[in-house]
């Protein structure tokens, strides 16, 4: 077998970085990994100059919707950075719907904080035939059009399922269209794409994954249930593409994978189950669900053999699941998100021993929203990575994708500067090496995603790696912000 010596690089093993060194690697297996200076020109093949560059091993994304990126990718979007008015909104709207061909209309991209008060009476000046279907940015709710409303089943006097909102107008009462973490309600009604065109939708999606140098992605949406999972694993199997998939069966359909005899772990193919994903919001300043019954969902999971990883934003939601899995302790449960944060949550977060699961890039691409709306004690809350890691919590990176950028360089980069797209800063006490940021798309992501049998960098390991144009030592951060894919897999 060939054997290439990738000479002079800086190599990060999953614990520091080798400044200077080199690999030897031979039918894809590292054969020899020392100081550049002990490697004589007669041992190896071909030698790549890696000057400058950084080696690392393949990157985990922790959390993100494969499913939804495949629809994301291949469904109209609003582009916010066009909008500076309701008409432009409404605008965009109406051509996308006049443009489509399809009978049921799903725009995505919608920004809630940004909406200028659009609701369901707007989109049925579009359309009152169609419906119309308009995902927020965050994934965690929808705007329907009354034709939309009427074919789901919800009128003004229906009642609102556990866990599910439906907004209502303050002045009138009625309903406004929004409906939040409802999206099991309208999936029925939205027409499936067939198989070969979801493996292509996945396939392209997976390169992108593949392209930002993931080879592990964690699914971690709550409406997952068994034929989702045997659906992953049918296309899993047919397309190469696919990197590896960690599947977290939502809690509500726990009971499907207990039927077929599945548990954590559990493995068909290259996909594996993880963590049972547990939704915690708030709701008129209260828990949804509150503790007790959370307790009993963290209880049930434990007792099916499942780790919890619960959705929890917001501070509220964050104390309460902080609380629930310490009355119910099990090992390696997690908590996603986690946005704010104060000294007490964190110090309560170490001594039950809670992973987090959080997203760097929402810093970039999300804190000048957050500067606007937010409060100083609030925005001192936020993203506190920094202090996480510095007192020991093992905290892993995600994209949380398509909420989130892919591009591991945007929470790279946000992590180390704690700047906004626009170049503000926030909270800049809670700065991340990048290092650290390494290790929590590598090292620590293993741990929290239960992957630690997957091998580091080290004689005769196979593990997947990367060479990224990133001088490490000598960081233009300028230049980081804005790298799209210098990433290039070794094997």
């Amino acid at each position: 077998m060939e054997k290439i010596l990738y000479s002079n690089a800086n190599i990060f093993d999953g614990n520091k970085i080798h400044t200077n060194s080199s690999l030897l690697i031979s039918d894809s297996k590292i054969v020899a990994f020392d100081k550049a200076s002990n490697f004589e020109s007669n041992i190896f093949d071909r030698r790549i100059d890696c000057t400058g560059m950084l080696i690392t091993e393949s990157f985990i994304d922790s959390h993100t919707h494969l499913l939804s990126f495949s629809s994301y990718m291949n469904s109209p979007q609003i582009d916010n950075g066009e909008i500076n008015s309701k008409s432009d909104l409404i605008q965009q709207i109406e051509n996308i719907v006049n443009n489509s061909k399809e009978y049921w209309i799903r725009i995505f991209g919608l920004n809630n904080t940004n909406s200028f008060n659009i609701n369901k009476n707007d989109l049925d000046e579009i359309s009152t035939t169609l419906p119309i279907v308009i995902v927020l940015d965050s994934l965690h709710g929808n705007l329907l059009n009354s034709k939309a409303l009427e074919i789901i089943g919800i009128s003004e006097y229906s009642n609102e399922p556990t866990g599910v909102t439906f907004d209502r107008e303050i002045n009138s009462g009625n309903l406004s269209g929004y409906i939040f973490e409802g999206d099991h309600l309208i999936e029925r009604y939205i027409p499936k794409s067939s198989m070969s065109d979801l493996n292509d939708q996945v396939g392209q999606v997976s390169k992108i994954y593949q392209d930002n140098g993931y080879s592990l992605i964690n699914d971690a949406s709550i409406n997952n249930n068994f034929i989702k999972f045997e659906l992953l694993c049918n296309l899993a199997s047919s397309n190469s593409l696919i990197p590896k998939i960690i599947f977290m069966p939502g809690f509500p359909y726990l009971n499907e994978f207990s039927r077929e005899r599945l548990k954590y772990n559990s493995t068909i193919g290259s996909v594996r189950l993880g963590h049972c994903k547990i939704m915690l919001t708030t709701s008129s300043g209260k828990t949804v669900p509150n503790f007790e019954t959370l307790s009993k969902q963290i209880n049930e999971s434990h007792r099916a053999g499942f780790p919890v990883a619960i959705h929890a934003v917001d501070n509220l939601s964050v104390k309460t699941a902080i609380k629930a899995i310490g009355k119910n302790p099990f090992e390696n449960d997690r908590i996603e998100h986690s946005s704010e944060l104060y000294d007490e949550d964190i110090q309560n977060i170490k001594n039950n021993d809670i992973h987090i699961s959080t997203h760097p890039s929402f810093i970039y691409d999300r804190g000048d929203s957050y500067l606007k709306d937010k409060n100083q004690l609030d925005l001192n809350s936020l993203y506190r990575i920094g202090s996480l890691i510095n007192s020991g919590v093992t905290v892993g990176y995600s994209s949380d994708a398509p909420v989130s950028s892919v591009n591991p360089f945007k929470g790279i980069y946000a992590n180390f500067t704690r700047c906004t797209k626009s170049g503000n800063s926030l909270n800049p006490s809670e700065k991340v090496s990048i290092i650290d940021t390494l290790k929590m798309l590598t090292t620590f992501n293993k741990t929290i995603t239960n992957s630690e049998n997957l091998k580091s960098i080290q004689i005769n390991s196979n593990t997947k790696m990367l060479l990224i144009d990133m001088d490490i030592n000598n960081i233009d951060i300028h230049l980081l912000k804005n790298v799209n894919s210098s990433i290039k897999w070794i094997n």
